[in-house]
C-alpha cells in the first residue's frame, strides 16, 4: 500500500502521552462520542490515556509534516487475550490521508475471526470509530 506524502505513522510508547493527550482533547464532541462509545470530558481522556499499558498494548500515531500528532490507532486486548478493543481517531486535518496508513481491513483477519465496529464512516471521511475484535 502507497503511503500518502508529508506523514509518517510510528509505535507510540509512553513518551508520546502528552502528544496523544492533545490529539484527542482537539477532537470535536462528535468525534470523541464515535471514538470512545459516548461523551467524554477533557478529565476523562486524560485519564484514559495515562492508563493506557504501553508494554501490552499497541499504540501507534500517524504525524504530519510538522510532526503533530494527527491520528491514533490503540488495540488494547482484555486480561483473557481472547479480544481486544481497537480505537481510531483522526483530526480533520487528517482526514483522507491518515484514514488510509491506519486501513483497518488489511490488518483485521489476522488479528481476529469477528469484529463489530461502531463506525459508519467511509475510510476516506472517517474521523473516529472503536473496533471490538474477539477470537472464536
Amino acid at each position: 500500500m502507497d503511503r500518502p506524502s508529508g506523514i509518517v505513522v510510528q509505535k507510540l510508547g509512553a513518551p508520546h502521552r502528552e502528544q496523544i493527550v492533545r490529539h484527542l482533547l482537539r477532537l470535536p464532541a462528535d468525534d470523541r462520542r464515535l471514538r470512545f462509545g459516548g461523551p467524554i470530558n477533557d478529565a476523562s481522556i486524560q485519564a484514559y490515556v495515562a492508563g493506557i499499558d504501553f508494554a501490552r498494548d499497541g499504540a501507534f500515531g500517524v504525524l504530519a509534516a510538522d510532526l503533530e500528532l494527527i491520528g491514533v490507532a490503540h488495540l488494547a486486548p482484555d486480561p483473557s487475550e481472547a479480544s481486544a478493543e481497537l480505537g481510531l481517531s483522526v483530526d480533520a486535518s487528517g482526514r483522507g490521508t491518515a484514514a488510509r496508513c491506519c486501513n483497518v481491513q488489511c490488518c483485521m483477519p489476522r488479528t481476529a475471526t469477528t469484529a463489530c465496529c461502531s463506525c459508519t464512516a467511509s475510510p476516506k471521511t472517517a474521523r473516529s470509530c472503536t473496533w471490538r475484535a474477539r477470537r472464536d
